[in-house]
């Protein structure tokens, strides 16, 4: 069987079509399987959501590992280190965002320390995810890169 050629993508398309792979389709697929099963399973609302983050740190880790391998399957990559780098700071940005829109939303009825408490929950989810996608991005498009 025949490798096809690799296409040539401008780098922000590689850095785009990396992200929703790695990021964005995998942990979704995963979040949407670990609802569905938790919805079966009369556990209280913290351990349900404590479920949910640890699914989405592995699948952010096997999504990077897909997306690496996906990528350099089927692109060019002239600079690994850069794609992860630039990867990760796509992260951040939009987690940043994120961070925002949730203080933007919260509800002003709520006491001080219930908003202080969501936003550092928050926080601390989004540079866990952040790290883990930047260890797996350096983990698995280095190493493919090295090959």
């Amino acid at each position: 069987m025949e490798t096809q050629p690799k296409k040539a993508l401008s780098f922000w398309k590689l850095v785009a079509n990396y992200y929703l792979t790695s990021i964005f389709s995998i942990p979704l697929l995963g979040f949407i399987a670990a609802i569905i099963v938790i919805s079966f399973i009369p556990i209280p609302l913290q351990a349900q959501a404590a479920i949910i983050f640890l699914v989405s740190l592995i699948t952010i880790w096997y999504g990077a590992g897909y997306g690496a391998r996906y990528v350099q399957k089927r692109y060019e990559i002239q600079n690994a280190k850069k794609l992860v780098k630039w990867a990760v700071i796509t992260t951040v940005v939009l987690q940043v965002i994120g961070v925002l829109l949730t203080v933007i939303t919260l509800e002003s009825g709520l006491d001080s320390a219930t908003v202080v408490m969501t936003l550092l929950v928050q926080i601390i989810e989004s540079a866990l995810w952040t790290a883990v996608f930047y260890f797996a991005s350096k983990k698995y498009l280095l190493k493919e890169a090295a090959i």
